[in-house]
C-alpha cells in the first residue's frame, strides 16, 4: 500500500540523513550535526506529503474524468 511506501520513504531518507552527518565526521572542516538530521527529516516529510497530495489530486482529477 501507499501508506508502506511513504514509510519506507521515510526511513530511507532518514537513513541516509544520518550517514551523511556520519561521514561528514572524516571531512575537514565540517561536524555531524544532529540538527541537520532533523531538518533533513522535515523535508522528507514535506515532500512526502506533496507526493501524497499529487496522488490525491490525480486519483481525484482522474475518477472525475472517468466518471462523465
Amino acid at each position: 500500500s501507499y501508506n508502506k511506501v511513504f514509510f519506507v520513504s521515510l526511513v530511507l531518507g532518514v537513513f541516509y540523513a544520518v550517514t551523511d552527518e556520519h561521514h561528514q565526521f572524516f571531512v575537514p572542516g565540517r561536524s555531524p550535526m544532529v540538527t541537520d538530521i532533523v531538518i533533513d527529516a522535515c523535508g522528507i516529510a514535506v515532500g512526502i506529503a506533496l507526493a501524497w497530495a499529487v496522488k490525491m489530486l490525480v486519483t481525484y482529477c482522474y475518477q472525475k474524468i472517468r466518471s462523465k
